[in-house]
């Protein structure tokens, strides 16, 4: 009997398997006939003039016997053939011309054509014969015409340009009009599939799990984390997220500390790159084209002297992409894969520290695991952003100090060293506004602080006591914190109004002595931007907010968000007075990010506060979301998995919208 009911179990399992394969089969292949095949088509078989060029032609002399010019040209685009414009004087003419394409120094093709074959003014073509040879961002190409036999008087002439070609050089410009199977998607079909394959092999790999065997919650995670980045790491090419230039150069200027070079040492092929690598702020087809092109190019070591500005922030927050950095350096790797391994070695922090965080929180485990995997969330650990770092802190600092306060018997000295820790490297970022959380020591309940009995004969308190120590870790945090925050831009909030992007900026000193107009301007600004600020910190709007994601994707997030925060019965959950302690965390946090953006952003005479964006809300949110937990709403039984494969299908439909939007630009 019982191996009967494993057959049926394992048929069940198969039966299951099988659909979603089918499913994910379906829906890749219709974005692949909706979109990928109609990009690649794009234009094929047209005509396509190489390089815009002068009306104005005139002709060479006559291409007699030994003649031979050339038309090197850089060309991003698969080439099937080329013509050039001839004139042969309305005569006829004697005569044999060597045409030649070469393409990165190889020669690709050759033809010889008669004279006579030649029509009068006119665009003789050259067919490579079916096949088509890609020039790439970083290839030449060149056309080599040569006179075989020929002499004056029964001779052609070519006509050429009487102006320069634009990124294009030679004996003389031709008037070239190249004709092009223009289809700059041809390598992104394999590499879409490529990827299509990964998230088939992931979510099976899940199902597989989730229904054969129990498997911890953060495994799952770390799973769908690690195969969801990857694919963000491509999927929004280098520049693509608010100030990643910025934070690019930083991590770059702390890679030369780690390797021992000056800060402002810069490699030659760096040295474009640093200024933005060539990849958009705005990504569209040409940055897939450059990843693809330039991933596994090797650079030169040569260090030259380049200026780099470092940002604001504090150091470590980009330990991590500068030590992807550093090896991409040591070992030669292209600029652009050294933006990816930047990159990926925050995405490999903020996995880990979101692993750890899911695997020691007492409760509410699915919320940090639904709010790690919002686009946003995502967008911004798989970039140089510091925000990764923030995130990461974030996560921990809230899953550590519940697990004290709830899952802890004994609170030892080193269990509120590490804690101290964490605070301290999360305060002073983002220059202060996450100050509140130093109040999450209060959630630690006294009677469980044991500091031992040398310690606490040598000091001699009472347990009651203990309070006033915790108020000293929170006065330490604010004051550690007001050390990064003291310095001229403080002074100047307080005394002078700041020039920013929109104009003079306000002061402190404005918001204590018009305290009523600072509310209204508050208040206004939650009426017309709340909603834009939940939607934006989900992922609503990614890049530089520029590219859209689908209402109903935000949405489903949402819900997904919302059901996270059920508990099931008989499950631990927050005490009323750590709901209150959370709320005053949770608003003075908020309130306090809309306050810089006031002060250093929003110029004099707005009607709201300006500037603000909802990632700065991401590190706050687990504990915006602990609030919603109650013991009125519960469920009967364990909706985890569900909630999983439903973020993987929202993340599924996340991805291809993104790409969708960016491939048709």
């Amino acid at each position: 009997m019982t191996s009967i009911k494993l057959s049926k179990k394992n048929n069940s399992l198969l039966n299951i398997l099988i659909a979603v394969f089918v499913i994910m089969l379906l829906i890749f292949l219709y974005f692949d006939y909706v979109n990928i095949v109609p990009v690649m088509n794009q234009g094929f078989g047209s005509p396509r003039v190489t390089r815009y060029i002068s009306i104005d032609v005139e002709p060479m002399e006559e291409f007699v016997l030994d003649t031979q010019i050339s038309q090197s040209f850089f060309y991003e685009g698969y080439i099937r053939g080329f013509s050039v414009r001839f004139l042969t004087y309305d005569r006829e003419n004697v005569g044999t011309v060597l045409a030649e394409l070469y393409v990165d120094q190889r020669q690709v093709f050759f033809e010889e054509v008669q004279f006579s074959d030649i029509e009068n003014n006119a665009f003789h073509f050259f067919d490579l014969g079916g096949r088509s040879f890609d020039i790439t961002y970083n290839d030449e190409a060149k056309i080599v015409l040569t006179s075989l036999e020929g002499e004056y008087g029964s001779s052609i002439a070519v006509l050429v340009a009487t102006n320069d070609i634009d990124q294009a050089y030679g004996d003389l410009q031709f008037f070239i009009h190249g004709f092009y199977d223009y289809n700059p998607n041809a390598f992104i079909r394999p590499v879409f599939w490529g990827f299509a394959a990964l998230w088939m092999a992931g979510i099976l790999w899940v199902i597989f799990l989730l229904k054969n065997r129990v498997i911890a919650i953060e495994k799952v995670f770390l799973i769908l984390a690690c195969m969801i980045g990857f694919t963000y790491l491509f999927l929004l090419p280098p520049m693509s997220t608010p100030d990643e230039l910025t934070h690019i150069r930083t991590a770059y200027g702390y890679s030369n500390i780690l390797s021992g070079n000056q800060i402002n040492s810069v490699r030659v092929a760096d040295r474009i790159e640093i200024r933005g690598l060539g990849f958009n702020a705005h990504p569209r087809l040409t940055d897939y084209r450059r990843l693809h092109s330039s991933l596994f190019n090797f650079a030169d070591r040569e260090i030259v002297e380049s200026n780099i500005n470092l940002h604001n922030e504090p150091p470590y927050l980009y330990l991590f992409s500068a030590l992807g950095v550093s090896i991409a350096r040591i070992f030669g790797m292209s600029s652009t894969l050294m933006l990816i391994l930047g990159g990926m070695f925050n995405l490999t922090f903020y996995v880990a520290s979101v692993y750890l965080s899911i695997k020691i929180i007492p409760f509410g485990k699915m919320i940090i695991f639904t709010i790690a995997l919002f686009p946003l969330s995502i967008q911004q650990a798989a970039s140089f952003s510091s925000d990764t770092v923030i995130f990461g802190l974030a996560f921990l600092t809230i899953a550590y100090v519940l697990y004290l306060a709830y899952d802890k018997e004994k609170v030892t000295l080193g269990d509120l060293s590490l804690l101290g820790l964490l605070l301290v490297l999360l305060i002073p970022t983002k220059g202060g506004v996450n100050l509140p959380f130093a109040f999450v020591c209060l959630l630690i309940p006294m009677k469980k602080v044991h500091l031992g009995d040398k310690i606490q004969g040598l000091i001699k308190f009472e347990k009651r006591h203990l309070k006033y120590l915790l108020f000293s870790f929170i006065g330490l945090g604010f004051i550690i914190s007001f050390i990064f925050l003291v310095d001229s831009r403080l002074v100047r909030f307080m005394t002078e109004a700041t020039p920013g992007f929109a104009g003079n900026t306000h002061t402190i000193s404005f918001v204590f002595e018009n305290l009523l107009r600072f509310a209204l301007i508050f208040i206004n600004t939650l009426v017309r931007h709340g909603t834009f600020y939940l939607l934006s910190a989900v992922g609503s709007s990614l890049g530089w907010l520029e590219i859209s994601v689908r209402q109903i994707l935000i949405i489903g997030f949402i819900f997904v968000a919302f059901l996270a925060t059920l508990n099931i019965e008989k499950e631990l959950m927050l005490f009323l007075k750590h709901k209150i302690v959370i709320l005053f965390i949770v608003l003075v946090n908020f309130s306090l990010i809309l306050l810089a953006l006031f002060i250093i952003w929003t110029p004099t005479g707005a009607i709201v506060i300006e500037g603000v964006q909802g990632r700065y809300f991401i590190p706050i949110l687990p504990l915006f979301l602990l609030l919603f937990s109650n013991s009125t709403i519960v469920l009967k039984r364990n909706i985890n998995n569900a909630l999983v494969i439903t973020l993987f299908f929202l993340q599924l439909f996340t991805v291809l919208n993104v790409f969708e939007v960016i491939i048709w630009r």
